[in-house]
């Protein structure tokens, strides 16, 4: 089973008067869709389909260890870790997880602020000789799209700090949506989108053991209307909300999961009845049926395997 302890440490308020908060969670990407038919139907009505592997993970001895590394793109309106300790759970998939999670923060600002913290957390041992399997690293976007000097000088001395106790860790490079409103400025959404998968590839290529975690392709795909998904429900997008930051929403932040789940573990998951969404407030979660939060589960579910 599943086993989840969340220790929440407050810090000051940040930039564009946000309020930070130190979280650490403990509990327990890429071809087209696969031509083979859906096949069986899970508790919620829908496909568990099966997925070539995408990453080759360290050997474990005992339960899996991720880490999440990141600001509110991860943790918001919706909780991606939360979203997959629902999927793991329900499939029977024990891991357990850690968040370094501050919103509004920069990669940089993780390392200078929290390096004690995360120096705890990257000096433990584990008998397979990888605390860490997985690793997610997750940049604010205008360091992305204006300074990527600074992301990948980020991401190279965050992963140089983790290996040192999990030299086979994968990690996943989350890659951002633009900060543009793809209703109203499509032009810039795509301009914006391009910068960032040449510069999230560019990292890719200048690390070892390291994927892209497609989340900004996945969403560029819904947008653009992959497997059926319409975006606008009632005029409203459902993928994103927000003016600057566009943080994700119940349907994005699902496929995100699922996203997730395959990469991890060479399929896509059974998808129970009920997880736990967001109703249009931040950090409010409880627990929704799937068919009622999410507009179009199936069409997700295929475009997530296309990114995986």
């Amino acid at each position: 089973m599943l086993r989840i302890n969340k220790i929440i440490v407050f810090s000051p308020i940040r930039r564009l008067s946000w309020l930070c908060s130190m979280v650490f969670l403990l509990v327990s990407c890429e071809r087209p869709p696969a031509s083979d038919p859906l096949r069986e139907k899970n508790s919620a009505g829908l496909a568990a389909i099966s997925a070539p592997s995408a990453i080759v993970a360290p050997e474990a001895k005992g339960t899996r260890r991720i880490l999440f590394v990141g600001n509110s793109h991860i943790r918001y309106y919706i909780s991606i870790p939360d979203l997959f300790a629902n999927l793991c759970r329900f499939n029977k998939v024990e891991i357990k997880e850690e968040q370094v999670v501050e919103m509004g923060i920069s990669l940089l600002d993780i390392y200078n602020d929290h390096k004690k913290k995360l120096e705890q957390a990257c000096s433990k041992k584990d008998p397979d000789g990888n605390y860490f399997d997985y690793v997610v690293l997750q940049e604010r976007t205008p360091v992305v799209t204006n300074n990527a000097a600074e992301y990948k000088a980020s991401v190279k001395r965050l992963m140089a700090l983790i290996r040192a106790n999990s030299p086979g860790a994968v990690f996943l490079v989350y890659e951002m949506a633009p900060s543009r409103d793809y209703v109203r400025n499509q032009d810039e959404f795509r301009k914006l989108y391009q910068n960032i998968l040449k510069v999230n590839r560019e990292i890719v290529a200048e690390q070892s053991n390291t994927k892209l975690y497609k989340v900004a392709e996945a969403i560029n795909a819904a947008y653009a209307g992959q497997s059926g998904y319409q975006y606008l429900v009632g005029g409203e997008d459902r993928l994103r909300r927000g003016n600057l930051t566009l943080h994700l929403l119940n349907d994005s932040g699902f496929m995100a999961a699922v996203q997730l789940y395959a990469s991890l573990f060479d399929r896509l998951p059974a998808i129970p009845s009920e997880m736990h969404f967001n109703d249009n407030e931040p950090g409010k979660l409880r627990l929704y049926a799937v068919k009622d939060a999410v507009s179009n589960p199936e069409a997700l579910l295929q475009i997530a395997m296309s990114y995986r």
